[in-house]
């Protein structure tokens, strides 16, 4: 699976609620940095979903940007009633998401 065609299974994956196949595209050295958490390792990040699962939501890919290691992708979140524009960038090593 290519970098890009990994970013997009991440968000398609994550929007459903599916955590269990978001293990495959993950380093075990992940880096998740956001506005209400840090998480330096895959299970760290995983357990965390887990204890609280994103709801299944719908999202629109707006933009897909590749570049040597690093996927940006920039979409549309719609959660409820409200709708998030988010810019996310990935970033590989081995094909695999080691930061976001």
């Amino acid at each position: 699976m290519s970098d890009h065609d990994a970013a997009l299974a991440f968000l398609e994956r994550f929007c459903a609620g599916s955590i269990e196949s978001l293990v495959p595209l993950l380093d075990e050295r992940l880096e998740v940095t956001g506005p209400f958490h840090r998480f330096t390792w895959r299970t760290a990040y995983l357990d965390r979903l887990t204890a609280d699962p994103p709801q299944p939501c719908e999202y629109q890919v707006l933009s897909v940007t590749a570049g040597d290691d690093t996927v940006a992708v920039f979409y549309d979140y719609r959660k409820g009633d409200g709708v998030l524009t988010i810019a996310q960038l990935f970033r590989f090593r081995n094909h695999l998401i080691v930061k976001m």
